[in-house]
């Protein structure tokens, strides 16, 4: 058939005649104006790379097809854009290089001591990991650390940490060897353990304290919070339908003692000074909204509903504390 068209047979005609394309035939196989990326590929290279007049056979998954350009519009410059991806992976002999260097420093330094040297002296990268929970699943910079966790919590205090006589944990692209530096007995922790936290704390009760007294001696007997502010460059901020309900309070963050306090003020009263989670504040009611009356079988009914949403988890924890369960999920997950 190609032979024919060739011969100047008419090209309607024949696709009228044998193309089993049941859309364009009635057309006489006109495909009309296309544009790249309509057909599929073979077609579409096929009908912009030809010249007009020339008549190609083209093979796609669908079979053969006889393509006739009539005309072609403006052409435009266009770029193909290729993108090659290579995973660089290691080879066997870097591998096992790697694995036995890591295998070397795990034999030679057994003692804490020897291990802290050896870290130096070799520039390598030590992470320590403090507060580590015996289902954490993770440590700080180290991500899937289940296996390394696992097997630290049955290794003693001042050893390196093995699993199954290996001392070596392959995690992610990483070949990873951990010690056992310290070991938080339950129950109440030694003063030294906590003496950091202990400290912060106190420096916030203290710098807490001295706010208090700055807030008073600002405060004297005007009895708003505007002097204050302006006094100690602060910025007067508002909180608008606060209620025992509220969570939060807007640039404030969760503080329940401030909006206890909030709630038991009468309007037009100022506070004393409040130390709560995040700060110490000062405030102001300048308008009390009544709320609907609660009758009795209105409480009832909230405190019932709210215990309806705890039931399950308090039976279930009530049940877990009678049984006296012991979790040893760590063992195996």
């Amino acid at each position: 058939m190609k032979q024919e068209l060739e011969q100047g047979a008419d090209f309607a005609e024949l696709a009228r005649q044998h193309s089993d394309d049941r859309q364009t035939s009635p057309e006489g196989g006109n495909l009309g104006w296309i544009k790249r990326g309509e057909m599929v590929p073979s077609l579409t290279d096929s009908a912009f790379f030809a010249t007009p007049g020339e008549i190609k056979m083209v093979q796609s998954q669908y079979g053969f097809h006889l393509l006739e350009v009539l005309e072609r519009g403006q052409t435009t410059k266009k770029v193909q854009v290729a993108t090659l991806a290579r995973r660089i992976e290691p080879s066997s002999e870097t591998y096992q290089n790697v694995y036995s260097r890591a295998s070397k420093f795990a034999g030679q330094n057994r003692t804490y001591d020897d291990f802290q040297k050896a870290i130096r002296n070799q520039d390598l990268t030590k992470r320590m990991a403090s507060n580590v929970q015996i289902n954490s699943k993770s440590i700080p910079g180290l991500e899937n650390a289940r296996s390394l966790i696992r097997a630290a919590f049955e290794t003693k205090e001042n050893k390196i940490i093995t699993s199954n006589n290996d001392p070596i944990f392959e995690i992610s692209d990483q070949f990873i060897i951990g010690f056992v530096a310290d070991i938080s007995k339950e129950g109440i922790a030694p003063l030294e353990e906590v003496k950091n936290d202990v400290r912060v704390k106190v420096k916030e009760n203290k710098k807490a304290k001295l706010l208090k007294e700055r807030f008073r001696e600002a405060m004297g007997d005007d009895g708003s919070l505007a002097p204050v502010a302006n006094q100690m460059g602060l910025q007067v901020r508002e909180a608008n339908g606060v209620s025992y309900d509220t969570y939060s309070i807007p640039g404030a963050g969760s503080e329940p003692k401030v909006v206890g306090a909030a709630v038991a003020m009468d309007e037009g009263t100022v506070s004393y000074p409040i130390q709560g989670e995040n700060g110490v504040y000062l405030i102001e009611v300048t308008r009390v909204e009544e709320g609907r009356q609660l009758t009795p079988q209105m409480v009832q009914q909230r405190e019932m509903q709210k215990l309806q949403r705890t039931a399950a988890y308090d039976a279930f924890t009530a049940l877990k504390e009678k049984a006296e369960i012991k979790d040893k999920r760590h063992k195996f997950y």
